[in-house]
């Protein structure tokens, strides 16, 4: 795009999950019905697990048409998170893609963010469920992004599933969504795990020495 710095592709890369994962059979019940929300909420601390959760669930499940950003602090710029947003979803953009990408860069301007979220939003071609997966979003923080995100919400196809991988609340307004019954909150204690499965976590995912009269005492 005209008058930006290079996207870096590995941002646009889903990570594999651990090794040895712990398999979480009720998270994963729960999202066998993400189809039915707009956003799906996974929010806990470093370490929690939110990312093995949906990269495990992604390949278990076999999702093909499921986009990964992962975000950092350089993204939290309108102009730069919807440059990767637009790369991520480029193919849903029919034969308008080059064209839509290169009248984006060269007409981006704050006061027109809303008039291009709304060209995106008609211009996506979804046949079918699509999940886009926002990897650190807790570096979202600005205060006009936060507002195109919430426009894009507000009027993204039903096809079209966010998923945020956070670790404080987001501050997007999501309590409509919540009213309607089309958000999935997923917190820390839910993606907490149980003694049996944090043993197993530390010596079969992370693999701890542990001996087994050790294993016996905990």
């Amino acid at each position: 795009m005209k008058n930006q710095l290079p996207l870096i592709s590995t941002r646009l890369k889903m990570p594999q999950p651990r090794k040895n994962y712990i398999r979480r059979e009720a998270l994963f019940f729960k999202l066998e019905r993400m189809n039915q929300y707009a956003v799906i909420l996974v929010k806990g601390g470093a370490g929690t697990g939110k990312t093995t959760l949906i990269t495990s669930y992604a390949k278990e499940v076999g999702i093909s048409d499921l986009k990964w950003l992962s975000l950092d602090e350089s993204c939290n710029h309108v102009f730069m998170f919807w440059s990767y947003f637009i790369e991520a979803v480029s193919q849903y953009l029919g034969a308008t893609r080059e064209e839509f990408i290169s009248w984006y860069g060269e007409n981006f301007q704050k006061n027109k963010v809303e008039r291009l979220l709304t060209l995106l939003i008609n211009q996506l071609k979804i046949e079918s469920d699509l999940y886009i997966v926002l990897d650190d979003f807790h570096h979202v923080t600005d205060g006009f992004l936060i507002r195109t995100l919430d426009f894009f919400i507000k009027n993204m196809p039903e096809q079209l599933h966010l998923i945020l991988l956070t670790r404080h609340d987001p501050l997007l307004y999501l309590g409509a969504l919540q009213m309607e019954g089309r958000l999935l909150v997923l917190d820390e204690h839910d993606l907490k795990l149980s003694p049996e499965a944090g043993m197993r976590f530390l010596v079969d995912t992370l693999g701890l020495p542990f001996r087994q009269e050790t294993l016996q005492w905990m």
